[in-house]
């Protein structure tokens, strides 16, 4: 939300007021709870709006599938002249159509179609 961005000076806007025109403490105090009130309501939005929380989810979704890859072996990038990011590609394609499989199996069924299409 942008607004969010420019509350420090939108802020400014009720206080000079408030020296423009005489208003009284108590009156004075009820709107900055509410102004604050309003800015925690405008923040807890921006942050679980339903466009945010795709986005988190995707990257989420994103960490733990980084941190559950698998160790790609020696043979495999050595085939693909050390190309981490193709190898990465060619394993999850291959753990995608064969959710059943081992880790070790997607990556030997990989090494094994690579040999084929090259002869």
């Amino acid at each position: 939300m942008t607004i969010l961005k420019y509350w420090g000076v939108l802020s400014l806007i009720p206080f000079f007021c408030f020296r423009l025109f005489a208003v009284p403490v108590n009156l004075r105090v009820a709107f900055w709870i509410c102004w604050f009130f309003c800015l925690v309501v405008m923040w807890a939005y921006d942050q679980y709006s339903p466009s945010n929380l795709g986005k988190r989810a995707v990257r989420q979704r994103w960490k733990r599938e980084r941190q559950q890859s698998i160790e790609i072996p020696s043979e495999l990038l050595r085939m693909l002249y050390g190309d981490r990011e193709t190898a990465h590609r060619l394993l999850s394609a291959v753990q995608q159509a064969n959710r059943g499989k081992s880790a070790r199996w997607c990556a030997e069924k990989v090494i094994h179609d690579l040999e084929r299409d090259r002869m």
